[in-house]
């Protein structure tokens, strides 16, 4: 089973969470996928509008990433 582009996935390593105080991982998104190779980027961008609300993540669609690799 491989990974298309623009798949949401995520990691579960233990190094990959953001902080001790914030022990969520990151999502990742596929950018590219081959037979032998996956490249991918962490979903980082979080908003918080204030105290109250929940956090709101903006979704970038890989072809806005590509430009980056």
């Amino acid at each position: 089973m491989g990974f298309g582009k623009g798949d949401i996935i995520s990691v579960n390593k233990k190094e990959w969470q953001h902080s001790k105080s914030k022990p969520h991982r990151p999502a990742l998104v596929v950018i590219d996928s081959g037979d032998d190779y996956t490249f991918v980027a962490p979903i980082t961008h979080v908003n918080k509008h204030n105290k109250h609300h929940k956090h709101h993540i903006i979704l970038h669609s890989p072809e806005d990433l590509e430009e980056f690799y």
